[in-house]
């Protein structure tokens, strides 16, 4: 049966909301009070200055009007029609039935404690006129799609801008499809949302911008997702604020072109996770080999590495693109937040720019923890890399500010030419070239493979850079085919010696020492002047032969003591 309901358009009530991007007062939905509306039992400010989203100010609004048409979904099936623009309190069960909205301008269906069940189509659909969806504060609701065969492949499903806000919960199910989608933007200021989807959980094609509320995703293809691939200016992911619980089946976040993060909090399981990823094997150098001999300058030549990957299937063929936790097409920017990551492949990656301005980011990856095809540029916040194939890879690599720790099975930072095939054949970025340039922050690396490797330059003027390389002879801790210059800040690389380079110029001097014994993980190393005074200390994470030391205190010529456990040396600084 189909229910045609026409009202006149319902005023909304008044609300004040001060605008800044997404910042500002967002009204929520709450109990009625003396008047016949409903306003804000609670005010929650979102602060977004770095979003370029500009939030409308009907999305921001859940406040109505108590007086509104109420649509009582008890004893009715088959199709909801609602065709008149205003205000409409949906409540009650729709066990087998779908609302479907064609109005000539805006909709706000205020849930208020309704079930909608549908099977063979969206279970809500907006058909013309953008769609504000408000739970109603302490209301559960619930949407659930079945069998869906037609083009709104969504339990829910908005031809033009699709919002959502309030202080209620919502559970949406999708058995064929993704949960939400929209045809232009999708926007969420508030509320707290449970989604299950066969494909994606949230889909906005033209953007989607989140800017509150907690979120709980589990889907077999992404989590949240934007899909406009014709215009530059569109595609975009805005993650303003809000709580992220994602389990995804293929990428954690996936925006065409550009992603935005400025204060939000996630927990990113993608593609099974780091323990489904398809292990690699790299040797380099192997068997024993010995490096070259040492040059004037400290540096050993270059010998052509071979390399060999060993694959378990553990990723079968599937439709999905790519496992990632983070994604975009054009650039990925991290002004701020907490991400914590888990993922088969790149726990961030982008085919552009990667810029890291702030925020907290914990990283365990199958493949590269942070990987762009062009620029990573780190100024701020921390980035923490807790297992990853490779740690932070781009074509370039910049660090002027902000925290590194990173952990890696092959190279730590790896700045080189080509892009990411995410394969299971071999890694492009083992060829081209590449710089590596940090002038600030804090840099600390313990990789099994290169410690810092730059298939062009690598440039250290600032900042504290520790690197804790190879134990084996076919990796160095230094690693670089063009120059390597330090000119400030503070450099330790430790490792195996058989590959081991020092820098090959710079205006600050540089110490070279390899040692007749060994040394063990938890070693300490001092390094001191002629007169005994301790130019620095460090405390090796695994052994080690090999120490390359530069800092603001050493002249070029001067001898320096050298104590690593129970090895005393000298060496000569160039």
């Amino acid at each position: 049966m189909t229910y045609f309901i026409k009202v006149a358009a319902c005023v909304l009530t008044a609300a004040t909301v001060f605008l800044t991007g997404c910042a500002g007062t967002v009204n929520q939905s709450g109990t009625s009070s003396s008047s016949s509306s409903v306003s804000a039992s609670e005010t929650s400010t979102v602060t977004t200055t770095a979003s370029t989203y500009d939030y409308a100010k009907k999305a921001l609004d859940a406040s109505y009007n108590a007086g509104a048409q109420t649509i009582n979904l008890d004893k009715k099936s088959g199709t909801i029609s609602i065709t008149s623009a205003g205000e409409y309190i949906i409540t009650g069960t729709l066990a087998d039935g779908h609302i479907e909205v064609d109005a000539d301008d805006d909709v706000q269906l205020i849930l208020n404690g309704a079930a909608i069940t549908s099977n063979g189509s969206a279970a809500i659909i907006a058909l013309n006129g953008d769609l504000i969806i408000t739970l109603a504060d302490g209301t559960q609701n619930s949407v659930t799609a079945n069998g869906i065969t037609e083009e709104a492949d969504a339990a829910i499903y908005a031809s033009d801008d699709l919002y959502f806000n309030g202080g209620g919960a919502l559970t949406v199910a999708c058995t064929d499809g993704d949960a939400i989608a929209g045809k232009d933007d999708v926007a969420f200021i508030s509320g707290k949302y449970d989604i299950t989807a066969a494909d994606d959980g949230i889909r906005g094609k033209d953007a989607l911008a989140i800017c509150g509320g907690t979120f709980t995703i589990t889907a077999e293809g992404d989590g949240l997702k934007s899909t406009n691939d014709t215009d530059d200016d569109e595609g975009c992911v805005y993650l303003d604020g809000g709580t992220f619980d994602i389990t995804a089946g293929a990428d954690g976040v996936q925006a065409e072109t550009a992603l935005y993060v400025t204060d939000a909090v996630f927990d990113i399981t993608s593609g099974g996770g780091v323990e489904n990823a398809v292990q690699k094997t790299t040797e380099k150098m192997g068997g024993g080999k010995q490096g070259g001999r040492m040059q004037q300058s400290g540096a050993a030549p270059k010998m052509m590495a071979t390399a060999f990957t060993t694959e378990q299937t553990a990723i079968t063929d599937t439709t999905a693109d790519s496992f990632n936790g983070l994604k975009a097409g054009t650039a990925i920017n991290i002004y701020g937040g907490e991400v914590t990551i888990n993922s088969a492949d790149d726990a961030v990656h982008t085919n552009g720019i990667c810029t890291i301005s702030g925020g907290s980011l914990t990283l365990a990856s199958g493949d590269d923890g942070v990987h762009a095809d062009d620029t990573l540029n780190i100024s701020g916040g921390s980035v923490t890399v807790t297992q990853s194939y490779e740690g932070l890879e781009a074509t370039t690599i910049n660090i002027t500010g902000g925290e590194c720790d990173v952990t890696a099975s092959d190279d730590g930072l790896n700045a080189a030419g080509g892009s990411d095939i995410q394969s299971t054949q071999f890694d492009k970025f083992a060829q081209g070239t590449g710089a590596l340039n940090i002038s600030g922050g804090t840099v600390y690396v313990d990789a099994a493979g290169d410690g810092l490797d730059a298939n062009g330059s690598i440039d250290i003027s600032g900042g504290t850079t520790i690197v804790n390389g190879p134990e084996n002879s076919g990796n160095g801790a230094l690693d670089y085919d063009g120059t390597c210059t330090v000119s400030g800040g503070t450099l330790i690389a430790l490792g195996a010696s058989g590959m081991a380079q020092a820098p090959s110029g710079g205006s600050q001097a540089y110490i070279m020492a390899t040692l007749s014994q060994t040394q063990g993980a938890n070693t300490e190393i001092t390094i001191q002047d002629a007169s005994g005074n301790t130019i620095y200390t460090v405390t090796s994470a695994k052994s080690f032969n090999s120490i390359v030391a530069s800092t603001s205190e050493m002249k070029s010529g001067t001898s320096y003591t050298v104590t690593a456990g129970n090895v005393t040396g000298t060496a000569t600084a160039k």
